[in-house]
């Protein structure tokens, strides 16, 4: 019913009714979208979507990096970080400040592989 759409699931239980969960992706943006006990479901999916997505604007995100220590290597240090970008959407076109944590161990093992 709508081409941006990416995956539904629906599903059914005495206290919550009928479900509904999809996911619609637009200029790079992906938005859930999730009903309960909506007689009216679908057709309330693609309201909230054209509604929300006419809100949002595109941003696109640098991809990040960082420098890691490892141990066997000829070098003290490899670059680790992100494949690609970001993108994600706000309502007044600006970037939000993002906050990183990279969860790794202290330092890598050589070889390290790419991926």
């Amino acid at each position: 019913m709508d081409e941006s759409v990416i995956g539904v699931k629906t599903g059914f239980t005495d206290e919550a009714g009928h479900c509904l969960v999809s996911a619609a992706r637009r200029d790079g943006v992906t938005l859930i979208c999730v009903t309960l006990d909506d007689p009216n479901d679908w057709q309330d999916h693609l309201t909230l979507y054209d509604t929300c997505f006419a809100q949002l604007e595109s941003v696109e995100i640098d991809a990040q990096t960082w420098q890691m220590p490892v141990v066997g290597a000829q070098e003290q240090e490899i670059s680790v970080g992100m494949d690609q970008g970001l993108t994600i959407g706000t309502t007044d076109g600006t970037a939000p400040e993002l906050d990183y944590v990279l969860e790794t161990m202290p330092f890598l093992y050589a070889p390290v592989e790419t991926g």
